[in-house]
C-alpha cells in the first residue's frame, strides 16, 4: 500500500514539474554577413610564395586585408626583375578576379612550349589562374605591378621548391618552406640534434657531396633514415646503412652513380635529411668546382681544392 502511494506521489510531482517547465526556444543561427569585395590596393597584396620546380611552377599572392578584394585593370606579374614592358611576356591578372579576406590567389604562368604538359597536369588546382606568359627560372625574380608601379618583388639565386614568407604576409623570407600553393605557408622541420654535416660539394666534372662527422663521438647511420636530395626534390640518394664515421672523418657520395643518379646543377641546393627533418643544406648559383667548409672554421664555406675523402684544402 505504501509503495502504491509513493508511486502515485512521484508521478504527480513529475507531472507538476513538467507542466510548470518553461519551453526552451530554438537556437537561432546567425550567419556572418557576406561582404562585397573592395577594390584591390597595392598595400593589400603581397607575393607570398613562389616555386620554380615541383609538380608545377606557381606564384601565390596573399590578401592582407580583412575584406575580400577585386582586381581592376592594371595588375600585372612579370619575371626577370625588369619593367614588364621591356621583359618577357607578362602575366595579366584578369579584371574582376577576387581574393577572399586573408586569402590566396594562385597564378601558374607557363611558356607556350609547355602548355600541353601544364594544362594536362592532374595536380594543377582548378582555381589556379593559368596563361601563356613566362616560365619561372632557377635564378629569377618575380615582380607584381599595379599601373606600372612596383607593388612587391621577390628574387632567388637557385631553383626553389618553395620560397616565400615565413608566415603569411610577414616580411621575413625563407627557402625552407613546404610547398603549399593556395594555403598557409609552412616551414620545413629542421633539427640540430646531429653532428653530421655537408663538408664539400663539387658540381662540375665528377659530381660529389662529402659529409663529415663534426662531433666528438663515433656515429652509426641508421637504416633508411639518412639521404641527400637536391632542390628539385624528385631525386635522392640514401646514405649507406651501417656506415660508421669517427670524429672528423669524412665520407664521399658520388652523385652520378648509375644506380642512384643525382645530377647537381649549375644553380642548385643540396639538402641533407634525417627522415623528414633538414639537418644541413648548401645553395650555389653557378657551377662549383669545389666549395666546402673552412677546416679552421666549419661554419664558413669557401672555395676549395678538390679533396674528396680528404681534409679540406683552401684554394690559393
Amino acid at each position: 500500500m505504501k509503495k502504491m502511494i509513493l508511486g502515485i506521489l512521484t508521478t504527480t510531482i513529475l507531472l507538476m514539474l513538467l507542466g510548470c517547465a518553461t519551453p526552451v526556444p530554438p537556437v537561432e543561427t546567425v550567419e556572418s554577413p557576406v561582404l562585397d569585395p573592395i577594390p584591390a590596393k597595392p598595400e593589400f597584396i603581397v607575393i607570398n610564395e613562389v616555386a620554380s620546380v615541383g609538380d608545377y611552377e606557381f606564384i601565390e599572392l596573399f590578401n592582407l586585408s580583412s575584406y575580400p578584394v577585386i582586381f581592376s585593370e592594371g595588375w600585372v606579374v612579370s619575371d626577370n626583375g625588369r619593367g614588364y614592358e621591356d621583359g618577357d611576356t607578362p602575366f595579366i591578372i584578369p579584371e574582376g578576379t577576387t581574393i577572399g579576406a586573408y586569402g590566396y590567389l594562385l597564378i601558374c604562368p607557363f611558356a607556350e612550349k609547355n602548355a600541353k604538359s601544364v594544362l594536362n597536369d592532374k595536380d594543377l588546382p582548378a582555381d589556379a589562374l593559368c596563361d601563356t606568359s613566362f616560365s619561372i627560372g632557377s635564378a629569377d625574380s618575380i615582380t607584381l605591378y599595379f599601373e606600372n608601379t612596383i607593388v612587391d618583388t621577390i628574387s632567388w639565386e637557385s631553383d626553389v621548391n618553395s620560397f616565400g614568407r615565413v608566415s603569411d604576409g610577414l616580411p621575413e623570407m625563407s627557402t625552407m618552406l613546404v610547398a603549399t600553393p593556395g594555403s598557409a605557408n609552412i616551414l620545413e622541420p629542421t633539427t640540430d640534434e646531429f653532428s653530421i654535416r655537408i663538408n664539400e660539394i663539387c658540381s662540375k666534372g665528377e659530381d660529389y657531396v662529402e659529409i663529415i662527422n663534426s662531433g666528438e663521438l663515433r656515429y652509426l647511420f641508421e637504416p633508411n633514415s639518412w639521404y641527400l636530395e637536391d632542390s628539385q626534390k624528385n631525386r635522392d640518394i640514401k646514405i649507406e646503412s651501417g656506415l660508421r664515421l669517427k670524429p672528423g672523418e669524412v665520407y664521399v657520395i658520388y652523385t652520378g652513380d648509375a644506380d642512384d643518379p643525382l645530377k647537381l646543377g649549375s644553380s642548385d641546393t643540396v639538402i641533407l635529411r634525417y627522415k623528414d627533418e633538414v639537418v644541413d643544406r648548401y645553395t650555389w648559383s653557378e657551377h662549383v668546382q669545389s666549395v666546402g667548409r673552412d677546416p679552421e672554421d666549419l661554419d664558413s664555406w669557401v672555395a676549395m681544392v678538390k679533396t674528396p675523402g680528404e681534409t679540406n684544402e683552401l684554394s690559393q
